[in-house]
């Protein structure tokens, strides 16, 4: 069955007089799946060549009911409506049956097109879940908007005060890793941008989770010590060298390997500076006067390629040990990023 086929048949399933009371809002629809029953009157060009699962689309109808039943026993004139609006954002409009901004599913676009990521996502077969388009939110997006949602219970105002930041217009603004942050002091949402945010986009989780930590974290008194030490060496931690996060650069390495001019560009427009050992090696500014050096080794016939990175020695004044993978993740990524422009 073709998607223009399919909206044919939602469309005849409601009667001309049911349309007209769904004009009058008589009929108990609410208004989100009125809206959807109004998209799905206006046809929509090429789909006489997309195809749908006719058996999918039968068995969400089949599990919608058994929902329904349990959930809205008293309320069955609405069932018609919450069935075929929900059958229509799955099979032929391809978006989520909920609201998005009801269960905060996350949106992005990838190379094949948008991508819905739900925190309420099931896998369960006897359940809408398992048919609609969204996919399940990361544990690390949840982590990250756990966090977000605590961070209005924080003094914003010491906080700017304490690290000399801007607070303007209910956000805190800062400079990480080169590039313009700002966060959103009551709903905690992180967003960045190139063009002095006339052009934002969401942080991910290793900056998101670096930057609460040196909002929050940070001591009033911490200063950088201008002194360099490997990241294990930081730690009280027995064992640090096997650590979550040692030995994870492997891919980024052979990413390296062979590469020393674009990665010392890359470094560069981080506003990095030629510092210490190695192939290329960078003291590259966090944040403030905070740097980091990042040293890179090619491989040779004895030896693979290798990153190692050192922190300034009063790191740990800023942020919690384990966020220092947070912050050199997300720094391997933004060399990466800027040497495939």
């Amino acid at each position: 069955m073709t998607k223009k086929e399919l909206r044919n048949q939602l469309n005849l399933a409601i009667t001309r007089e049911e349309w007209e009371q769904l004009r009058k809002r008589e009929l108990p629809v609410s208004d989100f799946n009125y809206n959807v029953l109004r998209e799905m009157k206006q046809p929509c060009a090429g789909e006489e060549q997309s195809f749908v699962d006719e058996q999918s689309a039968q068995e969400l109808t089949r599990v919608l009911k058994d929902y329904l039943s349990r959930h809205l026993p008293d309320k069955q004139e609405a069932w018609k409506y919450i069935i075929i609006s929900s059958i229509y954002l799955t099979c032929i409009a391809e978006r989520p049956m909920h609201p998005i901004e009801e269960l905060e599913i996350r949106v992005t676009e990838g190379r094949d097109g948008r991508i819905y990521e739900c925190p309420e996502k099931s896998s369960k077969r006897e359940t809408s879940c398992y048919f609609c388009v969204c996919k399940k939110l990361s544990n690390y997006e949840i982590a990250k908007r756990k966090t977000q949602k605590q961070f209005f219970k924080y003094n914003h105002k010491e906080i700017a005060e304490k690290l000399r930041i801007p607070l303007e217009n209910g956000c805190l603004y800062l400079e990480f890793l080169s590039r313009s942050y700002r966060v959103n002091c009551q709903t905690g949402r992180v967003e960045w941008s190139e063009n002095d945010f006339a052009d934002i986009k969401e942080a991910d989780f290793n900056e998101v989770m670096t930057i609460y930590d040196i909002l929050c974290y940070s001591g009033k008194g911490a200063s950088p010590s201008n002194e360099f030490a490997l990241i294990q060496r930081l730690s009280n931690v027995q064992n640090a060298a096997s650590y979550a996060g040692e030995g994870s650069f492997k891919k980024e390495e052979a990413f390296f390997d062979g590469k020393t001019e674009q990665l010392a560009q890359a470094l560069e427009r981080l506003n990095g500076k030629p510092y210490g050992k190695g192939d290329v090696s960078f003291r590259v500014p966090v944040f403030r006067s905070l740097d980091v050096v990042f040293s890179f080794w090619n491989s040779d016939e004895d030896f693979p390629a290798q990153i190692k990175f050192l922190c300034d020695k009063n790191m740990l004044q800023y942020m919690h040990y384990e966020t220092i993978w947070y912050l050199i993740s997300h720094m391997v990524q933004r060399i990466k990023e800027l040497m495939e422009e």
